[in-house]
């Protein structure tokens, strides 16, 4: 099985990819599993066209799967443990900055596992930043890429999946970690994985 793993970084993400992130490359690149090839999405703006660009890579190269990383993530485990989940897309839990204050969140695809059945149905754009549909086209009522993208998916009947453990997002700390505060080992790493559709996963994220 062929996978291409896709890193988003770049001048617009300060030139850095996470040094835990990077032993996770290391070891990726060493896993007999899988046939695995790697491509940065470089400097490649806005996030909506970088990701698009990475599904556009996997399906030009005829891979059957793609895992997207974001370069300040930092996963709870090997990556390409992704491919043998359940689930057309398995996404992960990363805490998040919002509006509702900081939360982990599961409807992202910061490091998350695409199969070719997706882009073999839907035609591009995959990822698609929207707007209020009001006449100052206003954020409140948009959502944005990676939402689009869950929805999307679930709409032409893909299954979507959430990873058993979560990955750690950092910018001045990790802010997995102080999302999760308070909450449950058994809430922030399950057992089993479950399915969960797109309002799942915002309500779970929510909790």
């Amino acid at each position: 099985m062929r996978i291409l793993v896709c890193i988003l970084c770049g001048s617009e993400r300060h030139q850095w990819i996470n040094p835990r992130l990077s032993t996770w490359l290391v070891q990726m690149g060493r896993d007999r599993r899988y046939n695995v090839d790697f491509q940065w999405i470089a400097d490649s703006q806005r996030v909506e066209y970088a990701r698009n660009l990475a599904v556009d890579a996997a399906r030009k190269g005829n891979y059957d799967g793609l895992i997207t990383l974001d370069n300040d993530i930092c996963p709870q485990f090997n990556p390409l443990d992704l491919v043998g989940m359940a689930g057309d897309v398995v996404t992960t839990g990363t805490g998040f900055h919002l509006d509702q204050g900081t939360r982990v969140a599961h409807e992202n695809v910061c490091c998350c596992l695409i199969r070719s059945c997706v882009w073999q149905k839907i035609p591009a754009p995959w990822f698609v930043w929207t707007n209020g549909n009001d006449e100052l086209l206003s954020p409140a009522g948009g959502v944005g890429e990676d939402i689009f993208f869950l929805r999307l998916c679930e709409s032409n009947g893909f299954k979507i999946h959430t990873a058993p453990a979560l990955a750690s997002h950092f910018h001045t700390c990790d802010i997995t970690a102080v999302a999760a505060r308070g909450v449950a080992p058994q809430q922030q790493q399950q057992q089993v994985q479950r399915p969960y559709n797109v309002a799942d996963l915002i309500m779970r994220g929510a909790r």
